[in-house]
């Protein structure tokens, strides 16, 4: 089976690296595997710049850094693999070269959008990591934007040209790469998709704890492979989750608590808060958080086509979900409401841009009632914080809405097919007058540990049964605990070190990661999986999940013990001070722990 591997940003190694491992045990189970990388052929801007914090408008000598180190490890890859790979400019012709060219000075900002070649959308394709980048949420362009799509779009035709001259000459039985989302990357997924041929996505794993250790591998895109979870929840969601799952789900937490991480939006837990006092809240009333989602995100996905836009939510928008309940807590002064904006609206760990619905939604917070408050990202509360004491969520289709369940929390959503986790683990609403019902029996509710069982369950599975493992220390890449901790955390951190001395390659000034590549290249070790993932793409099987049998799924008859014991470990990490333990959260819990359910 031959297999061409799609691999132009290099100097992204977090990314790289595991690909590398990838592709060299597919080699091992007698697959041939064929490396495409860029040669600067991007060098205007690409998502390797992005990840080392450059812009579209950086100076070209920043640019040409990120080159160089894209060369430099795309070839240490090479040479320590012995990969067969070509270029990316290899593939393109003089005469694709000037049709580029020619249609770049005939793009008009009228007619981008639709812009097609053989039914391929590279208008609409082009537009992914722009609306991210910016975090749009409509298509009207500033100057600086459309300058932006521009560059986007001329790279998006390379890969057009490239892929379609790949793919004749090459002739792959099947496609792999790293995030099918990025435009240059989608070219050829979409292409891909044209001529029959199985395309498959690699991504980190969601444990945030040691994703970088863990691998993804499903058809077509992130999308894609959560619609497959949810898809095969009702094929798993009886199967009890095991003491290693459960360990699984405690260390996400807990990376999750510290709020470093750049894919964590949540400040860290601050044991210090009463969110009672805070917002200065009476002890008589319910308290109901309304979680915000960003649209960016969901925006960029349903330009492409990989997310389906609704037509038939409850409401239309988020600020008239929002306007809603304003009014019903108007009317309803027994509650209050914290509507929590997103994280993602404002400038955060991951880039600087403000959006423009948050500019939106401070018209509508001028005036709220007395039991309403707003969480603004500014106020640096955590969002675990919040959990401690309250009694109902209120979701758009944010992941709040499957980790407060974790907690045994209520949650209610209004858009169950805008979620990205099963809907069942939530209260769903089926109209407006639904919806305010619901409201009404969760909090009458409660906390409930059926609600944390079913939690763990597809935690167990998203986190642990979906992914391949790759390395048990390539994830030290994102491990804070090893600059700072205690003695032993720090021996290994100089252990590393020293380690890549010996190989004679190390760098004293270790840019933007902690540690330079060559200890990955000398303490490489193949992967256990290699046959699992090589008999996934060769029976074009849609994930990791098509491999389970029933008869390996382990039964725990002692689950409900171990989801209890689990959780004491991570609500230790949330309560440690005296005074939190008259919270709702800890006193729910102190009850559960002794075996008595809610």
């Amino acid at each position: 089976m031959k297999i061409l591997i799609f691999s132009p940003f290099s100097a992204i190694w977090t990314h790289a690296f595991p690909e590398a491992s990838i592709a060299d045990a597919l080699i091992q189970e007698g697959n041939e595997v064929l490396y495409v990388h860029c040669d600067r052929i991007f060098s205007e801007y690409c998502v390797a710049m992005s990840a080392h914090g450059l812009n579209h408008f950086s100076d070209k000598s920043e640019k040409q850094a990120v080159c160089d180190k894209c060369n430099e490890l795309r070839d240490g890859l090479n040479t320590r693999f012995r990969f067969a790979s070509r270029t990316i400019e290899s593939y393109l012709t003089s005469k694709d070269n000037t049709t580029i060219d020619d249609i770049i000075n005939s793009l008009s900002y009228q007619s981008f959008e639709s812009y097609n070649l053989n039914d391929i959308p590279i208008g609409k394709i082009a537009l992914y990591d722009v609306l991210l980048h910016y975090k749009k949420s409509d298509l009207n362009f500033s100057e600086k934007e459309w300058a932006s799509y521009r560059i986007n779009f001329k790279n998006t035709l390379y890969s057009y040209f490239a892929s379609s001259n790949i793919i004749e000459r090459e002739k792959p039985d099947r496609i792999l790469i790293y995030n099918t989302l990025y435009s240059v990357n989608q070219a050829l997924k979409v292409l891909g998709n044209q001529k029959g041929i199985p395309v498959y996505f690699l991504h980190a794993g969601e444990n945030l704890s040691n994703r970088l250790s863990t691998m993804i591998v499903s058809l077509n895109s992130t999308f894609d492979y959560r619609r497959e979870l949810i898809s095969k929840w009702n094929q798993f969601k009886n199967s009890t989750c095991t003491e290693v799952e459960a360990n699984s789900v405690k260390n996400h937490f807990l990376t999750l608590f510290q709020g470093k991480h750049f894919l964590a939006y949540s400040s860290a837990v601050q044991s210090t808060i009463s969110i009672r006092e805070f917002f200065k809240i009476s002890p008589e009333k319910k308290v109901i958080v309304a979680t915000m989602s960003s649209y960016d995100e969901r925006f960029a996905g349903e330009s492409i086509g990989e997310l389906r836009k609704s037509n038939s939510l409850i409401f239309d928008s988020q600020i008239e979900w929002i306007s809603e309940l304003i009014k019903y807590f108007n009317n309803n002064p027994q509650l209050f409401l914290i509507i929590r904006v997103h994280p993602r609206e404002f400038p955060n760990k991951r880039d600087g841009v403000r959006s423009k619905h948050s500019l939106e939604l401070e018209k509508i917070f001028k005036e709220i009632p007395v039991n309403t408050a707003i969480n603004w990202p500014t106020d640096n509360l955590s969002i675990y914080d919040l959990a401690k004491e309250t009694d109902l969520f209120l979701n758009a289709w944010s992941s709040v809405g499957e980790e407060m369940s974790l907690f045994g929390i209520p949650v209610l959503i209004y858009s169950p097919e805008l979620i990205l986790y099963p809907a069942d683990i939530n209260y769903v609403a089926e109209s407006k007058a639904d919806y305010f019902e619901k409201l009404n029996l969760a909090l009458n509710d409660g906390l409930n540990f059926e609600n944390t069982k079913k939690a763990f369950r597809w935690y167990a599975l998203k986190l642990y049964k979906s992914v391949f493992k790759i390395s048990d220390e390539f994830h030290y890449h994102e491990d804070f605990s090893l600059r700072k901790g205690g003695f032993f955390k720090k021996l290994k951190t100089r252990f590393i070190l020293k380690k890549s001395e010996f190989n004679g390659m190390v760098s004293r000034i270790f840019r933007r990661k902690y540690f330079h590549y060559s200890y990955d290249l000398s303490s490489y070790r193949r992967m256990n999986d290699s046959k699992e993932i090589s008999l996934l793409i060769r029976n074009k099987y849609s994930s990791k999940l098509d491999l389970y049998r029933k008869v390996d799924l382990e039964e725990n008859e002692h689950e409900e013990i171990e989801i209890r014991r689990t959780m004491n470990k991570i609500l230790s990490a949330l309560f440690n001070l005296p005074f939190e333990k008259e919270k709702s959260l800890y006193k729910f819990w102190t009850k559960n722990s002794e075996g008595r359910q809610s």
